[in-house]
């Protein structure tokens, strides 16, 4: 029984034939690099039909012939389906009547007249508004604040020069934000959408909560909170303790006004607290327990793990 095909074959044309000298793999086309390269073509036809120089626009099976096995002869057929253009006869041209008189020839008449706005799917630069409409701008600097978190960019990127420039080509209508505005009040605006989303999915739901303490690359004393809900994580606080006194109880005092913000913001039924193998740690788990009876406290698999496996690593280290 063969394997059922990958769900992202329904974004592309399986072509018959392979690709290039490969002999197990088809050639494919993506369906949207059509879609797209055939509305510049319909663009291209309502413009020479507006200006006379053809007298009607490509069908849309003509243009869209892209299914099955006729994929990939789309692209070829959209750049070589042209109609011819009408004749061109000067003013001075004269024809012949069956009396023997001559007359002008008429010029060939527009079948829709320059005046009348005909729609296209796409607008050019030159055409684009000098300012977009805010709930465009709005779209724009969300998906720049998510592209710059997911390819690890920095904020100050947007103030390169070069960035700049690349904005303004590809959108002259478009007001880049400045590394203030991207890192605060673009940044808060997500994150409270963020959060509100996450409110309405795991409304109700068990949670376990866990905390964890790291250096960052600035040598700050970090600690995050986060929960687990639903098969997934989600960081909840991260603090900056560098100023403070790393005690189990200060570590308590945090962890109880986590929980709080967990039961009364997020609400969810906090079941679990799971932290790392320090001796603070420690002491935390046990009056937690004491205090909370109905959580299950456990300690980090994950740093027990990496202790035993230093400590043999250290052991077999020293024997050699």
């Amino acid at each position: 029984m063969s394997p059922m095909p990958s769900p992202l074959w329904s974004f592309f044309h399986k072509l018959p034939e392979h690709y290039g000298n490969n002999k197990s793999h088809y050639a494919a086309k993506c369906k949207g690099c059509i879609a797209l390269h055939v509305t510049a073509l319909e663009n291209e036809d309502t413009e020479k039909l507006i200006r006379g120089i053809i007298s009607e626009r490509c069908s849309e099976a003509e243009l869209r012939m892209a299914e099955g096995q006729e994929a990939g002869k789309a692209w070829k057929h959209a750049q070589e389906k042209r109609l011819s253009p009408l004749p061109s006869l000067s003013m001075d041209a004269t024809t012949e009547s069956p009396m023997g008189l001559t007359s002008p020839s008429p010029t060939p008449m527009l079948l829709i007249p320059p005046t009348v706005n005909v729609p296209t799917h796409q607008q050019s630069f030159s055409q684009l508004p000098p300012h977009l409409p805010d709930q465009d701008q709005t779209a724009i600097e969300q998906q720049l604040l998510h592209a710059t978190v997911s390819a690890g960019w920095s904020f100050l990127s947007v103030n390169d020069p070069e960035v700049t420039k690349l904005f303004s080509m590809l959108n002259p209508g478009f007001k880049l934000p400045t590394r203030k505005c991207l890192s605060g009040k673009i940044l808060d605006v997500e994150y409270n959408l963020h959060q509100e989303g996450l409110t309405q999915m795991m409304d109700g739901a068990y949670a376990t909560g866990q905390c964890d303490g790291w250096k960052d690359t600035s040598k700050n004393h970090i600690i995050a909170f986060m929960i687990s809900a639903m098969g997934t994580v989600h960081v909840t606080h991260v603090h900056n303790t560098l100023g403070e006194r790393k005690t189990a109880e200060w570590l308590l005092t945090l962890i109880k006004e986590e929980k709080k913000y967990i039961k009364d913001k997020l609400n969810l039924k906090l079941i679990g607290w799971v932290s790392d193998a320090s001796g603070e740690s420690r002491a935390v788990r046990i009056w937690l327990q004491e205090q909370f009876p109905h959580l299950i406290v456990a300690d980090c698999y994950a740093h027990q793990f990496l202790g035993i496996t230093l400590k043999k690593l250290t052991n077999v280290i020293e024997i050699g």
